[in-house]
């Protein structure tokens, strides 16, 4: 089998290494290169009608409902690898408003 960049990892023909795992270590020239920083994002404002809603006692959810709220907030998670704040924040207060009001 052949052998990848580290000592004892064996990678065989046609398989790919993990995500986290680099094909091979890069050699240090001594040179030093710019980092690449990320840019600053401006973070929408929270909805402050968020902070006032109170389940209001007998809200029933449908499985819909749930699975919605659940879609919400996957797509949230899927932002924040992205590093795209404000989409995942959108995204969660819809989820917070769905389960807290019964409505989107």
């Amino acid at each position: 089998m052949p052998s990848s960049g580290f000592t004892g990892i064996q990678i065989p023909p046609g398989a790919h290494a993990p995500a986290n795992t680099p094909a091979e270590v890069p050699h240090s020239t001594g040179v030093t290169s710019n980092t690449i920083q990320p840019t600053p994002q401006t973070i929408s404002a929270i909805d402050p009608a968020l902070f006032n809603i109170v389940s209001q006692g007998d809200i029933r959810l449908t499985p819909e409902d749930f699975a919605r709220a659940q879609k919400y907030c996957k797509y949230a998670g899927s932002a924040l690898q992205y590093e795209d704040v404000s989409t995942a924040v959108q995204n969660l207060q819809k989820a917070l408003k769905l389960l807290t009001t019964g409505r989107e």
